[in-house]
C-alpha cells in the first residue's frame, strides 16, 4: 500500500475534487483489479489517498478536468492504526475462540513497526483492552484478557460509533472484526445505513468469521462488508 498526496488550491473545489479523485482510483481499479483506494483523507490543501497495488507503477498524474494537479508518491512508511474488534459473546464457539487467538498472535508478531494497535471486545458496548500500542508482548497478553460473555452483539452501532470517532485521527486507519456476522439493535444503525456510511468514509475492514447456528446471511452481510472496502475476508472455521 502506498500514499499519494494530490495537492491543490482553493476551497470551493474541495469537496468536487474528493469526489472526482475517488472514482477516478475506482475507475482504474476496475480496469486493473489488483489497484485499490483504501483510504483517503482530504482537507483544504491537499487529498492524501492510501493506494494498494501501485508496487509496478512509474508515473502518476491527476486531472481535474482541463487543469492538471500536482500528485506525490511518499516515499516514507506508512503509519497505521488497527483496530481489533472481538465479538466476545458466546456465539463464537470455543475452538473458534482459540483459532481468533492463534490468528491474532500470529498477526501481531508479524505486524510492522510503524503499526500501532488498538485492541477491543464488544457486545452491545465496546471495551478497549489495548489502545495505540505497539509492542507485540502487551497486546498478546491483552488477548488472554478476553472474556466471553453471555450477550447479545452489535455490530452496526460499534462500527459506525468506532469510524465515527477515528476521523479527526488523520492516519490510516482500519479494522480487523471477528465474529459471527453483522446485526443491528432494532433503534440501532441499520446495515443499509453503514453501507452508507462507508461509501463516503471508507475504512478498510478485514473480517474473520465465525459459523454459529444458522447464520449464513448474518455471515454474507459481514463479509459484504470486506468486499464494499477493498478489504479481505476469511471463514475462520476453514482456517
Amino acid at each position: 500500500m502506498q500514499k499519494i498526496k494530490y495537492k491543490m488550491k482553493g476551497i470551493c473545489i474541495y469537496l468536487f475534487i474528493c469526489i472526482f479523485m475517488i472514482s477516478i482510483v475506482k475507475i482504474q481499479a476496475e480496469a486493473k483489479d489488483d489497484i485499490n483506494m483504501m483510504q483517503y483523507i482530504a482537507n483544504e490543501s491537499y487529498i492524501q489517498m492510501y493506494v494498494s497495488g501501485l508496487e509496478n507503477v512509474t508515473a502518476m498524474s491527476g486531472q481535474v478536468g482541463r487543469s492538471a494537479i500536482e500528485v506525490k508518491q511518499e516515499t516514507e512508511q506508512t503509519a497505521v492504526h488497527t483496530i481489533v474488534l472481538i465479538d466476545n459473546s458466546l456465539s463464537i464457539t470455543k475452538d473458534n475462540q482459540k483459532k481468533i487467538n492463534d490468528i491474532l498472535t500470529e498477526y501481531f508478531n508479524a505486524k510492522s513497526e510503524n503499526e500501532s494497535v488498538s485492541l477491543a471486545v464488544y457486545g452491545e458496548d465496546i471495551t478497549y483492552l489495548a489502545e495505540n500500542e505497539n509492542e507485540t508482548e502487551k497486546l498478546i497478553e491483552c488477548l488472554t484478557q478476553v472474556v466471553y460473555e453471555n450477550q447479545d452483539s452489535y455490530l452496526t452501532d460499534i462500527l459506525y460509533d468506532e469510524m465515527e470517532k477515528t476521523k479527526a485521527e488523520g492516519e490510516y486507519t482500519r479494522f480487523i472484526v471477528a465474529t459471527d456476522g453483522v446485526d443491528n439493535k432494532a433503534i440501532g444503525y441499520t446495515k443499509e445505513e453503514l453501507t452508507e456510511y462507508l461509501k463516503e468514509n471508507n475504512y478498510p475492514i478485514y473480517t474473520l468469521g465465525c459459523i454459529y447456528k444458522n447464520n449464513t446471511e448474518e455471515l454474507e452481510n459481514l463479509f459484504a462488508l470486506a468486499r464494499l472496502t477493498n478489504a479481505e475476508y476469511f471463514l475462520i472455521d476453514e482456517y
